[in-house]
């Protein structure tokens, strides 16, 4: 069935017969989908740091260049406009007006990867405005976005698949004009057809700017008290890994930690209100390949429904014992979900579990499921990135009662 889907896709698009059978063959609906919490971030640094992470490449040239070609149509006064847009808004992130069905974000996924492929695009561009000097269209069913005040206002009626397209559309081509204006400035980008040693060196290069020096004596007083927690994290000790402990951030620096050896590198960023003498845990990254590496003899297996439900348990209370343990942070745990892609366990398939506390804050553990290593934490501030979903990929989600 998809298999036709696609070749009646394919009609449309002028491309060989040989390149339409090298795409479906190559499987290029099975690419895994982008990280898109940091697609608006004016934090040049998050952007490169958690795109390591996420680094996703098309694998048929044909894909690359119909995505390529779409993209370059717009000329430069729409992409200053989009980049203008997105520098104006006010939120950290997009929030609907209502909440996206079930039905809606299963289609989304599919159209998402459809869109990346080169394969499928929307007819026409969402309606934006400014929502300090403009109201919402009077046609309730007119699905539009205000930028400013970063909220996609939705019909009440299920989206079709070419409202769908539009939102997708909208984040991509965002993106993109940050991407093209920002080198026109200067200002280095996260680029996913860069090599992950050159993503490396440019992270570094970037990170270097605001790293500052502390005292040797709160150097190795934070080493002492941190050298069991990673350890612990990590799953190894830390003998021969190099530290480098920093004060990092232009305006409102913040406790920062870089640990690698040939085999492992760790970030781990610290809460701006942090001191040596007491201090909780932002963010947490495992940016080695290992942290993803499959299980030899794993591969492919597949889970049934208790199985699952049993790796869930077992990773929210991970989550919510690494929270209170290593990460420093006390707030009582009201809230717990999870979420994740389908229940084969294959190649850099991932649980995420998401807490929320009692004051608000939401902590997203995100565990390799093979390796059962945690390899990224994010933290979510109350009344800062709400409106953020980091379960909008998955294809299985829920909550699970906090004892």
């Amino acid at each position: 069935m998809l298999n036709e889907e696609l070749h009646n896709i394919f009609d449309n698009i002028n491309l060989s017969e040989e390149d339409k059978k090298r795409i479906v063959n190559n499987g290029i609906l099975q690419k895994r989908v982008k990280n898109k919490v940091f697609i608006y971030s004016k934090q040049i640094v998050a952007v490169i740091v958690f795109g390591i992470l996420c680094t996703a490449s098309l694998t048929c040239y044909a894909a690359v260049s119909a995505y390529q070609a779409y993209m370059e149509q717009m000329d430069h006064e729409e992409l200053q406009e989009r980049y203008d847009n997105v520098q104006e808004g006010t939120k950290e992130a997009d929030s609907y007006s209502r909440e996206l069905l079930k039905t809606e974000k299963e289609r989304m996924n599919q159209l998402r990867k459809l869109y990346e492929a080169g394969l499928q695009f929307p007819e026409s561009s969402i309606y934006s405005f400014d929502g300090t000097k403009a109201k919402r269209p009077d046609d309730k069913n007119q699905i539009s976005y205000d930028y400013v005040n970063r909220i996609i206002y939705l019909p009440e009626q299920e989206l079709t698949d070419e409202e769908l397209l539009q939102i997708i559309d909208m984040g991509e081509k965002a993106n993109y004009s940050l991407n093209i204006i920002n080198k026109e400035l200067g200002v280095i980008t996260y680029n996913s057809k860069i090599t992950e040693e050159e993503r490396l060196e440019e992270a570094d290069k970037e990170m270097q700017k605001n790293m500052h020096d502390i005292p040797e004596s709160d150097e190795n007083r934070i080493k002492q008290s941190m050298e069991v927690v990673v350890e612990q994290l990590i799953g190894r000790k830390t003998d021969g890994m190099e530290w480098t402990i920093t004060f990092y951030g232009e305006y409102n620096p913040r406790y920062m930690i870089d640990i690698s050896d040939e085999y492992e590198r760790i970030i781990i960023f610290f809460t701006e209100d942090s001191t040596i003498e007491d201090w909780s845990i932002d963010n947490y990254i495992d940016m080695s390949s290992e942290s993803a590496k499959p299980a030899n003899e794993d591969e492919g297996k597949l889970y049934s429904e208790e199985e699952m439900q049993e790796e869930i348990n077992k990773f929210s209370s991970y989550a919510i014992t690494t929270l209170s343990d290593c990460f420093f942070i006390d707030s009582k745990v009201v809230r717990c979900q999870y979420g994740y892609s389908d229940n084969e366990l294959s190649e850099n398939k991932s649980i995420i579990i998401g807490l929320t506390s009692e004051n608000g804050n939401r902590y997203g553990f995100f565990y390799n499921k093979q390796t059962g290593k945690l390899y990224r934490m994010e933290t979510y501030e109350a009344g800062r990135y709400d409106d953020i979903d980091f379960f909008s990929g998955c294809k299985v989600s829920g909550e699970i009662e906090v004892q």
